[in-house]
């Protein structure tokens, strides 16, 4: 299917998926580009009539093969949680979504709140001790999802609260330790800073009948005060209910896309109308 390709223009294929190349897909409604670059980097087309749906197989096909990345795990898990880990009824799913002094790679918001940790063969764990504290303080279920051969290294990070969730070589997804509940760790002024301004000042209005009275430059530590005054449960429930609603956006377009999109959907910054142009194309 493919010619022998470089780490390199590996790589250059996972960019296929990014927002950068699938707005400017969208802007021209016009494959071409992408169907040459492709041949560039080595994939081989053939002869006869073939779709975009076609090339991005391709080139999904040939990532989760030779270079089996974050997008290919995210891709897997979004799928994944959609089909049986969650209700996908109820869940919503955010991406990169900052918490504390990091960024989660996969938040589930439904009745209660669930992170995924992302750790291909290609990552190492550096990071990964400031990342689980950063969301013992903002999630109720923390989990890591990593390959059978990264469970040793995994094994020296975590405890037996930490979940853990294997995705093997056929794209199988493993659960080889459920998560423990955290809410007793969770900080509400963590879940209070990862909030949008109109997010927080929609919750204080309604728990409190009123934001209160203060200048813009105020309004804040305000805000604050009053949610950080608030019971764990309560703050954190009131959190999910928001996340919720900033995931509803995106929710039937990671519905609707091809399998291979799952992943970027679910972190896309596309209209309601690029959305729908994108899946007119596919």
């Amino acid at each position: 299917m493919i010619s022998q390709s470089s780490n390199k223009s590996l790589k250059s294929f996972n960019n296929y998926f990014s927002n950068r190349y699938i707005k400017e897909l969208i802007k021209t409604k016009n494959p071409e580009a992408i169907f040459e670059s492709a041949r560039s980097l080595g994939l081989v087309l053939p002869t006869s009539t073939f779709s975009l749906y076609d090339v991005y197989e391709k080139i999904y096909e040939m990532i989760s093969i030779n270079y089996k990345n974050e997008y290919i795990f995210k891709n897997i898990l979004t799928k994944k949680v959609l089909e049986g880990i969650h209700s996908s009824e109820k869940s919503v799913i955010l991406t990169e979504l900052r918490v504390a002094n990091c960024k989660a790679d996969l938040a589930v918001f439904n009745g209660t709140s669930s992170v995924y940790e992302i750790k291909t063969d290609l990552d190492n764990f550096s990071r990964l001790d400031r990342q689980l504290q950063a969301y013992r303080l903002f999630f109720d279920h923390i989990s890591v999802v990593t390959t059978p051969s990264q469970l040793h290294n995994l094994s020296r990070h975590i405890d037996n609260t930490i979940g853990v969730l294997i995705v093997h070589d056929d794209g199988r997804v493993e659960t080889a330790h459920e998560p423990l509940s955290n809410l007793e760790n969770i900080d509400v002024s963590i879940l209070f800073d990862t909030l949008r301004k109109s997010e927080y000042m929609r919750i204080i209005s309604h728990l409190y009948g009123s934001v209160p009275e203060a200048p813009n430059t105020k309004i804040y530590e305000e805000c604050k005060h009053l949610f950080c005054r608030l019971p764990i449960k309560i703050a954190h429930q009131q959190v999910i209910e928001v996340l919720r609603e900033r995931g509803e956006f995106l929710k039937l377009f990671v519905n609707n896309v091809p399998y291979m999109f799952k992943g970027y959907a679910v972190g896309s910054n596309l209209t309601k109308k690029e959305q729908k142009i994108f899946c007119t194309m596919m």
